[in-house]
């Protein structure tokens, strides 16, 4: 199925758009400014890439190229499948890990593919240590997160004889929140955890963990959802200097004049108190807009803005043109999630890396910028 779905967004990617469907806009050249503007904010640190899900979203076979022709050399998936055709699109050149470790039949596929297997246990250092042939690995220490990783209170039971270990990991889980406790007892943990380990490079920080200072960084950084234009950070931190890296822009396939007394969509929840302008789309939740849209949910024509009417369909919405200068024509787009991803994906209820991980592969990935 996974196979089916990557087969299908390369067709999206390579053919010429399809006007019917909707499509999503991604500007590599952007998402090569968010890279160096991570460069800046970590300049004693290497900066690393995480490209799960796709490349979140928006189509790993054009975005790892970009990232590596920029001088990235180090990148993270979560899954050994993952790891496997990014080494196809990069060659042998990069380093990549595999959040996500590994199961006892899984070191050969490591091996083959020259993967690195982040350790998340003792019995996967006890795997690695007898199947990975003496390759690098790296380990992780749960520091505070309590997801993956050998727990901090077991640091003294580590057994890392026979292992070639090449980078010592955490992760942290408020780093959006600068205020929150929980970073600086997660900070005093790792660094700890390092003194374990002498002469190992260490990597604790994602990308809103970047900003929580110099102390955090280390000697690798690992971006993800930065890269791609949004942290959806505290107050505290401020709004950092990111570039949007992609936009929705949904076809309008159908022109109408709603009357007063008129609903629509499935359980006509939106019933018009007025005469309205309105515009049927071909986006919906097949396509990744999520069925919790709320009041606040709108779209965008011409730097204005269209609220969304009704509830979302598979394949379809409604939105309100009434407040338009300039009607749009069938045929003709209503952006969503460029400038204001993370508002639009608060309005769903929910966070920007739903939103991105949600598109689905039959939206056309089209390519824009120098690094297309």
């Amino acid at each position: 199925m996974l196979a089916v779905a990557g087969e299908l967004v390369q067709i999206m990617t390579m053919v010429r758009p399809i006007p019917s469907l909707p499509q999503l806009h991604v500007d590599l050249d952007a998402l090569l400014e968010n890279f160096r503007w991570f460069e800046r904010q970590a300049p004693n640190s290497a900066i690393s890439c995480a490209l799960k899900a796709n490349a979140y979203g928006l189509g790993i076979k054009k975005v790892a190229p970009a990232l590596q022709a920029a001088g990235c050399d180090i990148f993270f998936v979560a899954h050994i499948c993952e790891g496997e055709e990014l080494r196809e699109i990069l060659g042998k050149n990069p380093i990549i890990y595999v959040l996500h470790g590994l199961l006892t039949h899984e070191a050969e596929t490591l091996l083959n593919h020259d993967l690195r297997p982040v350790l998340n246990t003792h019995q996967q250092m006890d795997v690695w240590r007898k199947q990975g042939k003496g390759q690098p690995a790296a380990l992780h220490i749960d520091t505070g997160i309590n997801r993956l990783g050998i727990a901090f209170d077991e640091l003294e039971t580590i057994n890392s004889s026979d292992l070639n270990l090449c980078l010592i990991m955490s992760h942290l889980a408020c780093a959006a929140e600068p205020a929150h406790p929980l970073n600086a007892q997660q900070l005093q943990r790792f660094t700890k955890v390092i003194q374990h380990f002498p002469g190992i490079a260490a990597s604790f920080c994602n990308s809103a963990g970047t900003l929580l200072g110099s102390e955090y960084q280390f000697d690798l950084a690992r971006i993800g959802i930065g890269l791609f234009g949004t942290l959806a950070l505290e107050a505290e931190l401020g709004t950092p200097t990111m570039t949007p890296v992609a936009r929705l822009l949904a076809p309008i396939v159908q022109l109408k004049t709603l009357h007063k007394g008129q609903q629509v969509g499935y359980g006509a929840t939106f019933e018009a108190d007025r005469t309205m302008q309105v515009a049927v789309l071909a986006y919906g939740y097949a396509d990744g807009l999520p069925r919790t849209i709320g009041p606040d949910t709108k779209g965008w024509f011409k730097g204005a803005s269209v609220p969304l009417l009704g509830r979302v369909s598979m394949d379809l919405i409604v939105v309100d043109l009434s407040q338009l200068d300039q009607q749009p024509q069938v045929g003709e787009h209503i952006e969503f999630m460029g400038h204001d991803l993370e508002p639009f994906a608060d309005s769903c209820g929910a966070e920007p890396y739903e939103i991105l991980t949600s598109i689905s592969p039959r939206v056309q990935r089209i390519y824009q910028g120098e690094a297309a």
